[in-house]
């Protein structure tokens, strides 16, 4: 019974490096046999450089990997008991399909017998019957991407890996094989470990899915679980779409974002203390407001556009943006009320109330952080009971100020990711020192945009701690 509870992969404590880029910082993962798990998040979040370690193509930099309870950290890709399919397909074009699947068996030396068994069969699992014969440059995108799944599942692997194999298809075809890979893997009954940056194609796939950033898992869960529950705000933002605010929780049960206190079910935050609100689009109710419904926020509509299945309106309220769906339409300009039921309010904890650095003095009035030695407001340093060498810097996210020309910043940064909350935009800037800083502003700027990073004298906070004894 053991080894039938006992994960088929097993990934600790796994971290890869490139130089001095970290695109895999400490993470550790479990799948079942037979589990559909995807890995999901932006491009560079390091989802495809986990699965590359798991197929055996790079090695872990530190860490180790376990494939049905062995240890294969270090053990070339032919010799696991994976197989996997990339996005670009990667068949042979001096080949037909069948000489394409049977590529891996013939290497084994198997009998001819026993190939055309295996080869039919997977032609047959892939719908592809009677297109053994065909030039592989012949055939369309989604025909050419199933040739690739037969040619990894002939050889009868335990785990089948995906990187990104739809991504070259266009939509129709897209969520033809979407469906197809879903009765595929219900059909083999093997495990799955599928890469994506699409939310929809996870949500739609997956018993689990394990989203990353920055080269670290963000949450695990169901596509139920990471929907309704988002563990933070970069979940909650890059899956489906969402209306995220700053809030505060009053009391059990009770939150106020808005200007408004909204009944909600969360429980044991405490009392009086920073969130974030995440109200879906989908869960807004949304009517005019003649009429006789109590309206918990009103607003005007500031646009409204058809997607085919709903309408989705943007709506100001006091200042507030809420973008609501609903399947019928209130044009812009209208007056409306929104109500939202308790259930419907998820609340996070905030990961961070401010910008939080390690520095040190450099004089009663200089501290250094972020590889930079900013002015700061007068420090008593004639303590000799602390250590000024080690000194932590608080920063308010609405006191540093980005500048278009980043030659005219104290130091220069990249924005890696934005959040829009309702009435301002959450900015992550990753600064040339390397590490992050989070920046509340009005202005409007876009992924990857290079920027100046300015702080003022009188809005760093500096803390020390007493000096240790080492008595």
């Amino acid at each position: 019974m053991q080894s039938e509870n006992r994960p088929i992969i097993e990934v600790r404590n796994v971290s890869k490096y490139f130089d001095d880029k970290t695109a895999l910082d400490d993470v550790s993962l479990s799948i079942r046999k037979g589990e559909f798990v995807t890995i999901l998040g932006p491009s560079g979040c390091g989802k495809t450089t986990l699965l590359r370690l798991i197929a055996g193509f790079q090695t872990a930099s530190e860490g180790m990997i376990l494939i049905n309870g062995r240890e294969m950290t270090r053990t070339p890709p032919h010799k696991r008991p994976v197989n996997t399919v990339f996005q670009k397909y990667a068949l042979f074009p001096h080949l037909n399909v069948y000489d394409n699947i049977a590529f891996g068996l013939k290497l084994k030396k198997m009998p001819k017998a026993e190939i055309m068994r295996k080869v039919q069969a997977a032609l047959k699992m892939v719908g592809m019957t009677d297109y053994e014969y065909r030039d592989v440059n012949s055939l369309s995108g989604g025909q050419q991407q199933r040739v690739a799944i037969a040619r990894a599942i002939v050889n009868e692997p335990e785990v089948l890996l995906l990187d990104e194999p739809l991504a070259a298809l266009d939509l129709k075809m897209r969520k033809d094989m979407q469906m197809e890979l879903k009765e595929m893997h219900k059909r083999l009954g093997i495990t799955f470990v599928y890469v994506t940056h699409d939310q929809e194609e996870a949500l739609t796939l997956s018993d689990t899915i394990v989203v990353m950033s920055e080269g670290r898992i963000q949450q695990i869960g169901t596509p139920t679980d990471i929907y309704n529950e988002p563990v933070n705000s970069f979940v909650a933002d890059f899956i489906g779409e969402s209306n995220i605010l700053n809030g505060t929780m009053v009391k059990d049960r009770l939150v106020s974002f808005c200007g408004r206190d909204f009944e909600c079910v969360d429980e044991g935050f405490g009392e009086n203390v920073p969130v974030d609100v995440v109200v879906r689009p989908e869960d807004l109710y949304i009517f005019p407001v003649s009429e006789k419904a109590k309206a918990q926020l009103r607003g005007v509509v500031q646009s409204c556009i058809f997607k085919g299945v709903h309408y989705e309106m943007a709506v100001l309220c006091d200042g507030y943006e809420f973008m609501v769906q609903d399947y019928h339409a209130f044009g812009a300009g209208m007056e409306v009320g929104l109500r939202v039921k308790p259930f419907d309010i998820h609340i996070m904890k905030k990961e961070r109330v401010c910008n939080v650095f390690e520095g040190r003095m450099i004089d009663g009035t200089h501290v250094e952080f972020l590889g930079y030695e900013f002015e700061c407001a007068p420090v008593n340093m004639e303590d000799s009971s602390k250590d000024w060498s080690h000194v932590t810097v608080e920063v308010d996210f609405d006191k540093i100020d980005l500048l278009d020309d980043a030659e005219d910043g104290m130091l220069t940064g990249e924005v890696k990711f934005i959040l829009y909350k309702g009435n301002h935009y959450h900015l992550t800037v990753l600064s040339d020192w390397d590490e992050n800083v989070f920046v509340d502003t009005d202005d409007v700027w876009d992924d990857g945009d290079r920027v100046g990073i300015a702080i003022r004298p009188e809005d760093i906070r500096v803390k020390v701690k007493a000096a240790e004894s080492h008595e």
